[in-house]
């Protein structure tokens, strides 16, 4: 076999590189192809880009997606996603800080089967329905 002679892109030496390689071989040596690499700039992705990836592997086509076997963190982490919360108590009719609390405790993906409500009714709500238990702790 033969050998040729090649420029290097990075340093611009000459160097000599065996035939099977003169397409291939662009660098005299690894430290100017680390140095190049080094050097390039990797353009970020277009606001435009990132929603057609979001949108693609989003919901359904998620491979994390459970569906209706969703759990108590991940109805309420979609349900604040995908709804505002109201700043008016369904319950007491404050406009306050409010929170989404489940009506039967199924957590599914329903906006029906949720209300908003202030914290101090969510928790008087939920010792009603037998789901949280009153405090021990006394006031002094």
């Amino acid at each position: 076999m033969t050998d040729i002679t090649k420029k290097c892109l990075w340093c611009n030496t000459t160097f000599i590189v065996n035939v099977s390689r003169k397409k291939i071989a662009k660098y005299c040596s690894t430290d100017c192809h680390n140095k190049s690499m080094t050097n390039q700039t990797i353009k970020p992705f277009s606001k435009e880009h990132k929603k057609r990836i979001s949108k693609a592997v989003s919901g359904e086509k998620n491979h994390n997606w459970m569906g209706d076997n969703v759990n108590y963190g991940g109805a309420h982490a979609w349900i604040r996603r995908h709804y505002k919360k109201p700043k008016k108590c369904s319950s007491c009719g404050k406009i306050t800080k409010t929170e989404w609390a489940n009506k039967d405790h199924t957590y599914s993906r329903k906006i029906e089967d949720y209300m908003s409500m202030c914290r101090s009714c969510h928790m008087k709500y939920d010792i009603k329905k037998g789901l949280r238990r009153k405090s021990r702790l006394t006031k002094i």
